[in-house]
């Protein structure tokens, strides 16, 4: 059979192409009877679009349906500034120099204030000794980087 033939029959040949109202019939280049091209650039589309369809569509079905969980430890050294106490000097450490006066009964007849003259000279000492030891305290404890 004819091309013509089969275009009548309602058949289009390998060369036909869609017209406007939607039936296939033949389209020739020349009067020679040959075929002209067929536009290929829907069926491209389709063809991709159907290709990437079927990829996203393959990729959600195996991708899998629980999250993997993976824990890495590592070790890192940091340094870290670590407080030391602060050793007082030894002066400070170290008990007092003098003695303690020895207090006598008040109605002893050297007696002033249950010293005798000389322990109550000791005992000013003392205290003066421990007022300066208290400021040489606070002097140390006050210093930076303490």
């Amino acid at each position: 059979m004819s091309n013509a033939l089969m275009t009548i029959q309602g058949v289009a040949p390998a060369g036909g192409a869609l017209n406007n109202t939607g039936s296939r019939h033949a389209v020739y280049a020349s009067t020679l009877g040959s075929p002209a091209r067929e536009p290929t650039v829907r069926p491209t589309i389709r063809a991709i679009a159907t290709l990437a369809a079927a990829v996203l569509a393959g990729g959600c079905c195996l991708s899998p349906t629980e999250p993997e969980i993976r824990t890495v430890t590592r070790t890192v050294e940091v340094e870290v500034p670590v407080p030391v106490p602060a050793e007082p000097p030894a002066e400070l450490m170290s008990p007092p120099a003098i003695a303690a006066p020895v207090f006598i009964a008040p109605l002893d007849a050297t007696a002033t204030s249950a010293l005798n003259p000389d322990g109550e000279r000791t005992l000013q000492r003392l205290i003066r000794e421990l007022l300066a030891r208290e400021r040489a305290w606070r002097d140390w404890a006050s210093e930076p980087g303490q």
